[in-house]
């Protein structure tokens, strides 16, 4: 049996290369080595190069990869080249820091509308996105075809909200909530580790101290 390569550290790398390759064409550079990147974000050059591999991408010997074509081919692999819609579900506290974070349109990512239970957040707009009641979901999906809801609700009502959204047709879901989903072989989700994130920042502050 052929060794099963896990695939997602590498996919995790990409937007932090799509990012520091934007900054680079912005700054007029044209080529980047992957020497020079992992100078800049402190990764292995040879870790760099299997990840850039990985999406198809090839540098030129004694050149390096064209800035241009390297964002286009991490862009297509990841399927950044055209937007992506979503809905927000949970407008609270951190749902509307969601909806002002304007770094999702580097990466095509558009949050269409919001929706909620609080009667007075429905009928309002937060950072000009509107507010609609939970209850018009199905209604909105059937008139845009919009599948992705990213799901921001207490860990204690995550299940049962998710099983809500899927049954008015969302296929997609990014969970930002503690809960681990529990849905359909048909719905695919990605939860936000923030605490593992931490987890790891904990660890390279632990290991400062020692030094």
């Amino acid at each position: 049996m052929p060794k099963k390569i896990n695939k997602t550290p590498s996919i995790k790398r990409l937007p932090f290369y799509l990012h520091e390759l934007r900054m680079l064409l912005q700054s007029g550079e044209k080529v980047i080595a992957t020497t020079a990147l992992s100078n800049r974000l402190n990764i292995e050059p040879i870790v760099i190069r299997k990840d850039f591999e990985m999406t198809g991408a090839q540098g030129e010997p004694r050149v390096g990869y064209r800035i241009p074509k390297l964002i286009e081919r991490i862009e297509s692999f990841l399927g950044w080249e055209e937007s992506t819609h979503a809905y927000l579900i949970g407008a609270g506290s951190l749902g509307t820091a969601l909806l002002g974070y304007e770094g999702f349109l580097d990466y095509g990512l558009n949050i269409r509308a919001a929706f909620d239970t609080n009667p007075q957040k429905i009928g309002t707009c937060i950072h000009d996105k509107p507010i609609f009641d939970i209850k018009d979901l199905k209604r909105e999906i059937d008139e845009t075809d919009i599948r992705l809801a990213i799901l921001c609700v207490p860990t204690s009502i995550a299940q049962k909200v998710a099983e809500r959204i899927v049954d008015a047709g969302i296929t997609a879901i990014w969970n930002f909530s503690y809960c681990t989903l529990q849905l359909p072989p048909n719905v695919v989700f990605q939860r936000v580790n923030l605490a593992g994130n931490f987890a790891l920042l904990s660890m390279k502050i632990a290991e400062q101290k020692r030094f």
